[in-house]
Order: structure tokens, then C-alpha cells, then sequence
């Protein structure tokens, strides 16, 4: 069965979200829809020759390296050599790292570890898209095994246990993403019904009403058709996935594939004009190479970004490197008999040699001799986040019970929340250094994507309204609890009501109030549009000013001007206190990323480093807002600002 249209569709799929989300908002599903083609390809391999007694596992494995390594092997060789030239010492460690994870198929339990806000942002990682790669060498480890025990001692079971695990596997993913989103994106046993779905359809007897109607197969195709375009802009990066979602797009290609595939029916033939078997045909090296080179071009133009025709031009750069890949590699290696050459072998030099290399860069520290001095502080920065994230700040669905948030310093004389987002991490451990000798206390109470507001259902952190019910109930009924800041990145929740945020954040102000607490409301902190240590790095190397490069002031703004309006409405109307840190991160005409007298003032795009965080929480204490009475001193005065 010819199915390069269908890799051709999950392919563009992908790069296009890649390249340009906004067209393609579900896009991402092009990993799916491969999924389901390669458990169907290789599932109908191993059922014909378990059934006929020639499986051999090794036999398996030597086509697995021969369809897979040589062309990732040529990928990953360049990515170390062009990350030499670009990457910051932390950065290139960890693309060494990643390589090696990449290299023994276990990269997407490496992404899985090391996800966080504290993190690189997704698309400066360059072989983020290796993870899909590891799911499928991973469930190839055990499928085949699976395979074989189920022919030898209960055949006629087959489909039902593919069905059953598959349903388990369902089920797992769809608990997951309520509770670990980004375990259940990434991990094997949360995408395993994926490949089961295609790995059933060799074994589905097409029944007679289907076989005999071209009406019934143009039908069904048209359907699968159908199933992947709704997918690709009714689902989102917002969307709660894998899971049930991801039903449609999976189940889709199934019914394009068991329909009868590329021109055999009505779906099949609108996918199977020559540009689409040519992509088709290229589809692996295509994934392979165009997230590496949309990643380097981000990388290059870390202020400003990359245009839209700088964008076109990467992918048609992609689409040529992939071309090449696939003639000058792929095709040579794929014509090489199993029996002749010995690619066991050549698999495991190829791991050995490649992990070796990357082996020497994490253990050189990423070479930081590459830079200048000031070049590589700005490139530590993207480090420069508080020390008590790990144990305090509550990520990926984590939640502490509010005995058991963190007290950052203890005191007799009052006691201050920080109750926020992310956004609120650092603040809560500058806030600490700075009142530690006070007798103030300070409890940080922090949560990635769950700001501090109520009745209000969050899709990337379901838990979040229960556990901010519980959390408000907890913090107006603590008699130690004096002062309540609150914080949130309103940029963050795209997908939330306007009306629900205002609403939900303004119970909790009225809440606070009527318990006795004294709040302070904090708007918006000004968000940077590029990443900003790569940024201000790159600056310097090329010997301009760094100081010249972050956002309008204007555009800032005009950009919160609702949600400022409204802090500021909900402050006077309640008698809450509410502070502005634009005062302290903006001057007349950009929102910098630098200072020269404090260094990178974000540690990523949307979060301030430790450096401006310790800028904020200095002008707070000088301004009176932690305490009831501005009786703090600190090392850096009120004027210091911008």
C-alpha cells in the first residue's frame, strides 16, 4: 500500500505549526498521524513473519538502524557542530546531553526531566523533536516481544489484546494530562494506544459491505480526511493532549489507511498528486532536519526574531537539506542488504562514537572558553532563578497543602504571602533575602499556570481551582497573615474569559479583605518578546549595546491596558494598595532586558531573573508595600530604578 501522501500530510503538518503556529494551531498532530502509519507499516512486517516462523529480533533490529540511524546520526553531528558557534556554554551542555539521550532513545524521558519555566523555551532546543523518535524505539523494544508470547500461546487473541492494552493506554493518557501534562505528552506508555491504533489495522478483516462499495471506501476516507483537517485548527497547543483528543487525528488516518490508502479511494487520491508522494517520500529526514533549522535561525535573531519570509526561507532550506538526506543517505543505506552489511554494528559504533563526543562537551562544561567574560555572564543568566524553586514553587499540576508551602524567612512582627503564578517565584525569594534580618516571615505560594483567582476552570492545570479555593479558605484564615501580595502573568492564559480572571481575581480580593488582610495588588510585569540571555549574548559578541534592546514602552502598555486598568479599579474600590512594575523595568521609551549596573533583567522570555526580581522587590519594601509601615532598609534605593 502506497501511504506517502498521508506521511506527506502528517510532515507539512508539522512543519508548518512549527514554522507558523497561528495557521495551523493543531499541527502538532503530524507526530500522531506518524504514529499511526509506523505502528501499521512495521506491525504488518512483524505479523507476516511471526506467522510464517522467520521473525528474527536481530533481523528486526538491523532494519530498525538501517531505516532510522545513518540520517539522524548525519542530523545530530551537525546540530554539535553548529551549536559550537551559537550556543551558550549551559545550553551547550545540555544539547550535549540531549544528544546522547537522543542517540540511545531515551530523549523524551530526558525532555520529561528536564521541563520546567525554568527551562529553555521549546523552540531554542534543537532536537526537541528527537522525543517522538524514542517513544518509537521504545515501544518497538517491547512490541515485538509482546507480538511473539501472544501468536505463541493465545494467536487467536491477538486483535483483543491490542485493543485491550491500547484501551488501557487510552485511559492512562487521559488520567495523565490531568495530573502530569507533560508526562503524558512525552512518555511512552501515555502515546503507546497510538501506535496500537495503526498496529490493529493489519488484523481488522474488512468486512464485505466495505471491500465490495467504492462509495463505502471514497466514504470513510473522506471521513479520515475530514478527522485530520478538524484536528489541525480545532485543537491546540492549549488543548489537554494526548488523550482523548487525540482520538481524532489517530482514528482519522487509521479509517484514510484501512479505507484502502493513496489512490485506491476518493480521501487517498486527494492526497497523492506527485508533490505530496515527492514529500511523502522525504518525510523522515524533512522532521528530521527542519526543527533544527527553524531552532539555529530563532536562535540568531534572539531580539528581534526571525520574519515571516526568513521563516518561508528555512523551511524551503529544510525541505532541500531533507532532500538531500534522503538521496545522499537514506536511499544508499536503505539499498544495502541486512545480510551483507553489518549494520549491528554500525548502530553501535555510531552510538558509541557519537555519545562519546557529547560526553566530552558536558564534562568540559560546555566549553565556556568560546566566550568572553561579559558574553558568558549574560549567558549564565538564563540561571539566575531562585534557588528555591525546586522545593517551593508548585509545577506541572504539583500542589503543596498550605502547611506544607514554604516559610522563606521566619519572624515574630508580621507575616507577608506571596501568592502569584510563576511570575511570583523569584519575587517571593528576593522578597526573602531582603526581610530575613526583619522578623517579617514570608511564605511563598506559587504555582506554574495557576494564578491566584477562583471559580475559574484552568485547561493546562485542571487541579488549579480547587486548589486555589482551598488555598484562599487557608491564607483568610491564618491570624498570622498580615499582607498579601498578589501576581499573575496575565499574558499567559490566551484561553481563559477576560471576564471570569476579573471576576475570579476579584473574589479573592474581596475575600482577603473581609478576613482583615491587607493586600497588594501587583500588575502586570512587562514580558519580553525574545529571549532575552541569547539576546543581550549576542549583542555583546557583536560588540553593540545591549542596553537598546527590549519592547516598546508603549506597545507594553497598551498591550496590559485592560489588566492594569482593572488592578488599579479593583485597588481603589476595595482599598487595596497596588504597585506598577513598569516603574522599576521600564524607562521612557523600551522595557530593556539589560542594565548595565544590575546585568539581564529576565532569566527567560516571560520571567524576571533573580537580578530584576531583587530591582522589584526593593522598590516594594522602599515603597511600603510588604510591611504596614515602610521600616525596611535595603542596598538598593528607591531611585534605582529605570
Amino acid at each position: 500500500m502506497d501511504i506517502q501522501g498521508l506521511r506527506a500530510v502528517a510532515v507539512v503538518s508539522v512543519v508548518v505549526f512549527h514554522a507558523f503556529p497561528r495557521l495551523v494551531p493543531g499541527g502538532f498532530i503530524g507526530v500522531d498521524i506518524f504514529f499511526v502509519i509506523s505502528g501499521f507499516l512495521i506491525s504488518s512486517t512483524i505479523y507476516r513473519d511471526v506467522s510464517t516462523n522467520r521473525f528474527s529480533i536481530l533481523e528486526f533490529y538491523r532494519r530498525r538502524i538501517r531505516r532510522i540511524f545513518p540520517a539522524l546520526f548525519a542530523m545530530l553531528m551537525v546540530v554539535i557542530i553548529v551549536s559550537y558557534f551559537l550556543l551558550s556554554p549551559s545550553a551547550y551542555q545540555e544539547i550535549a546531553r540531549n544528544t546522547i539521550s537522543s542517540t540511545l532513545f531515551f530523549s523524551n524521558i530526558d525532555f520529561f526531566l528536564s521541563s520546567g519555566y525554568f527551562d529553555r523555551a521549546a523552540e531554542l532546543r534543537p532536537l526537541l523533536h528527537t522525543w517522538s523518535l524514542s517513544v518509537e524505539e521504545q515501544f518497538y523494544i517491547v512490541f515485538p516481544v509482546f507480538v511473539f508470547v501472544i501468536h505463541r500461546y493465545m494467536n487467536r487473541l491477538m486483535l483483543l489484546s491490542i485493543l485491550v492494552v491500547g484501551s488501557i493506554s487510552l485511559a492512562l493518557s487521559q488520567v495523565a494530562i490531568n495530573y502530569s501534562p507533560t508526562g503524558a505528552y512525552f512518555l511512552t506508555p501515555f502515546r503507546a494506544f497510538e501506535l496500537l491504533i495503526g498496529c490493529s489495522i493489519p488484523l481488522i478483516a474488512v468486512p464485505n459491505w466495505l471491500a465490495g462499495s467504492r462509495a463505502a471506501r471514497d466514504g470513510l476516507s473522506i471521513a479520515g480526511l475530514t478527522s485530520i483537517a478538524a484536528s489541525l485548527f480545532v485543537l491546540s497547543p492549549a488543548t489537554p493532549f494526548p488523550g482523548f483528543a487525540a482520538l481524532l487525528p489517530t482514528v482519522g488516518a487509521a479509517m484514510i489507511i484501512f479505507a484502502g490508502g493513496s489512490g485506491r479511494t476518493l480521501g487517498g487520491r486527494a492526497i497523492s498528486s506527485a508533490p505530496f508522494v515527492a514529500l511523502g517520500a522525504v518525510s523522515y529526514s524533512f522532521y528530521l532536519w527542519h526543527w533544527p533549522i527553524l531552532s539555529f535561525l530563532r536562535i540568531w535573531t534572539p531580539s528581534i526574531g526571525p520574519t515571516a519570509s526568513e521563516l518561508v526561507l528555512a523551511v524551503m532550506a529544510a525541505l532541500a537539506v531533507a532532500t538531500a538526506s534522503y538521496w545522499l543517505i537514506e536511499r544508499p543505506f536503505a539499498a544495502k542488504a541486512t545480510t551483507t552489511f553489518p549494520f549491528l554494528r554500525f548502530g553501535t559504533m555510531g552510538m558509541v562514537t557519537i555519545s562519546i563526543a557529547a560526553f566530552a562537551i558536558v564534562a568540559l562544561n560546555g566549553i565556556p572558553g568560546r566566550f568572553g567574560p561579559s558574553v558568558l555572564a549574560a549567558f549564565a543568566a538564563d540561571q539566575d532563578i531562585s534557588p528555591m524553586r525546586g522545593p517551593c514553587h508548585q509545577s506541572d499540576g504539583r500542589r503543596l497543602a498550605y502547611d506544607a508551602t514554604c516559610l522563606l524567612s521566619v519572624g515574630d512582627k508580621s507575616e507577608v504571602v506571596v501568592w502569584a503564578d510563576s511570575h511570583g517565584a523569584e519575587l517571593a525569594a528576593a522578597l526573602s533575602e531582603l526581610v530575613k534580618d526583619s522578623g517579617i516571615a514570608l511564605r511563598q505560594i506559587t504555582a506554574s499556570s495557576c494564578p491566584p483567582v477562583v471559580s475559574v476552570d484552568f485547561r493546562a492545570r485542571p487541579n488549579c481551582r480547587a486548589a486555589n479555593e482551598d488555598t484562599l479558605k487557608s491564607v483568610a484564615s491564618d491570624p498570622d497573615v498580615d499582607t498579601v501580595l498578589l501576581l499573575m502573568n496575565r499574558s499567559a492564559y490566551y484561553f481563559e474569559s477576560e471576564e471570569d480572571l476579573e471576576d475570579g481575581y476579584r473574589q479573592v480580593v474581596d475575600s482577603l479583605r473581609k478576613a482583615g488582610k491587607r493586600i497588594v495588588l501587583i500588575k502586570q510585569i512587562p514580558n519580553m518578546d525574545f529571549e532575552p540571555t541569547g539576546a543581550v549574548a549576542f549583542e555583546l559578541m557583536l560588540g553593540r549595546d545591549p542596553t537598546t534592546i527590549g519592547p516598546n514602552v508603549e506597545e507594553v502598555r497598551a498591550r496590559f491596558s485592560r489588566w492594569n486598568a482593572f488592578i488599579e479599579d479593583t485597588g481603589t474600590s476595595s482599598g487595596s494598595d497596588y504597585f506598577d512594575p513598569m516603574a522599576v523595568f521600564c524607562n521612557d521609551t523600551i522595557c530593556p532586558a539589560y542594565r548595565r549596573d544590575v546585568g539581564v533583567l529576565f532569566f527567560n522570555e516571560t520571567h524576571p531573573s533573580m537580578s530584576g526580581a531583587r530591582l522589584l522587590a526593593s522598590r516594594l519594601i522602599a515603597t511600603g508595600e510588604v510591611a504596614p509601615a515602610p521600616t525596611l532598609q535595603t542596598s538598593l534605593s528607591p531611585e534605582n530604578s529605570l
